[in-house]
């Protein structure tokens, strides 16, 4: 199980310790997500063993609230569903993980590729040995871009995710196929209930 750790100013605390495990010849790798459902399902679990066998310490960047709302902005359910805390505590409890943190960065009107988002901006503060990526993998041009600004050459690799669900699928799925326990009209009042 691993150590859920609040992002604090710029980051220095987590450098730390990144830096720590590198000097006892740790490999560390970083991945980030919504992870917006609890608990954690399937694919999330299976896809942090999998980057956990790129190296020894898992670091994993949750994204913030504001985050979701701006990348999912178009989706037909009303996003993020669990609040980052709470996905952050979840994703620490799956065994593959190490430490899980929440990189500030909402987003920047001037230069928002995707792959300069937080998760890169935590990159370029804990300098991982490997960044890992799930669907659609990496494209040339963005591993370019990622490391000309991160300014060294990090290890990119790729998760295939061979299951097809996701987050969004099982929401959407509760919603058109309520079950007893959760009908449409009290969905809404199902997830407060699991709010801190």
């Amino acid at each position: 199980m691993g150590s859920y750790i609040p992002f604090r100013k710029n980051g220095s605390h987590l450098e730390k310790i990144t830096q720590d495990e590198k000097k006892e010849g740790k490999r560390i790798i970083l991945t980030g997500g919504s992870f917006d459902i609890t608990p954690p399902h399937s694919v999330h679990i299976n896809y942090l063993r999998e980057c956990k066998k790129f190296g020894d310490i898992l670091i994993v960047n949750v994204a913030k609230d504001e985050r979701i709302k701006f990348t999912k902005k178009d989706s037909k359910i009303p996003r993020p569903i669990f609040e980052e805390e709470i996905r952050a505590f979840n994703i620490s409890a799956i065994d593959a993980v190490d430490y899980v943190t929440i990189h500030p960065y909402v987003y920047d009107s001037k230069d928002d590729s995707p792959e300069i988002g937080p998760t890169a901006r935590l990159a370029k503060i804990l300098k991982p040995d490997v960044i890992v990526k799930g669907i659609p993998g990496w494209h040339q041009n963005e591993k370019t871009k990622l490391k000309n600004f991160l300014g060294y050459d990090v290890e990119l690799k790729h998760v295939k995710i061979k299951e097809d669900i996701s987050s969004t699928s099982i929401l959407e799925y509760l919603l058109e196929f309520p079950g007893k326990q959760i009908k449409k009209r009290n969905f809404k009042k199902f997830l407060k209930s699991y709010r801190f």
